[in-house]
């Protein structure tokens, strides 16, 4: 399947976690091709041994001396043909005085185009659901730092993409949203479920709020993996009907 790629931005800032003691990057330089990136961390000269890098350093929630609590936000926002960087969680462990360190991601993508939208129909949002999945949420660590995705209060099956970036499907009725999700199995026969929100005046306040125009299920004709890294598609189709019209198809993928 479709990796995806790991580009550095000079906005990005990441957590050095050693011996229960966090550190957050002060600078950094990028190379040319945003492959490769140089932290600089303050008050981090002195570490020793075993240490982890976590990437966006805003995704660590907690650090003690049981471990790295990571998070995975249910709400998400995007752009035309990425993820929410802040969603893009990564990570890398290494062992002084060797301070090199390769990257690895901790979640899955999925680029999800809504086909049988108005030509140019606004969009603010898309709600995705996989009834009894776990999508978002918390992140932790075993004692072999393999990621526990599961098992958390905090899990959620749902995640809201805000699409206010991209602001309307295209010319052909089709808008493509990007999201980050944590891995697991959509199997045969379990469905997804897509809300499509738009922004709408309120007759009482004047005010704008979130309306739901479309609401429909897929069904999942064969396993579904959202595997670590790679990037699933998913092409969903909706009829000419409006607001809030429920319906099932079956869902199609490609990896």
């Amino acid at each position: 399947g479709n990796r995806y790629a790991i580009n550095w931005a000079e906005s990005d800032k990441v957590k050095l976690v050693n011996a229960g003691t966090a550190y957050e990057s002060s600078a950094i330089s990028i190379s040319p091709d945003k492959k490769t990136a140089e932290f600089t961390f303050e008050g981090a000269a002195g570490i020793s041994g075993r240490f982890d890098i976590y990437s966006p350093s805003a995704s660590v929630k907690s650090v003690s001396g049981s471990g790295v609590t990571l998070n995975l936000a249910q709400s998400q926002s995007c752009k035309a043909t990425t993820p929410d960087a802040k969603a893009c969680l990564i990570m890398g462990s290494g062992e002084t005085p060797d301070l090199n360190v390769h990257f690895g991601h901790l979640v899955s993508y999925v680029k999800l185009t809504i086909k049988g939208l108005l030509p140019n129909e606004p969009v603010n949002s898309v709600n995705v659901q996989a009834y009894g999945s776990v999508m978002a949420g918390d992140i932790t660590f075993d004692e072999s730092g393999v990621p526990v995705y599961g098992g958390h209060s905090n899990d959620k099956d749902n995640i809201y993409v805000g699409a206010w970036s991209i602001g309307k499907a295209n010319a052909s009725g089709e808008l493509t949203v990007w999201f980050a999700t944590k891995p697991f199995t959509l199997a045969a026969g379990k469905k997804f479920t897509v809300l499509v929100k738009q922004n709408q005046p309120d007759p009482d306040s004047g005010q704008n709020k979130e309306v739901t125009i479309y609401n429909f299920s897929t069904t999942a004709a064969q396993d579904v993996e959202f595997e670590v890294g790679k990037v699933v598609s998913l092409p969903v189709r909706i009829p000419s009907v409006k607001h809030k019209v429920t319906f099932e198809t079956t869902l199609g993928c490609s990896r």
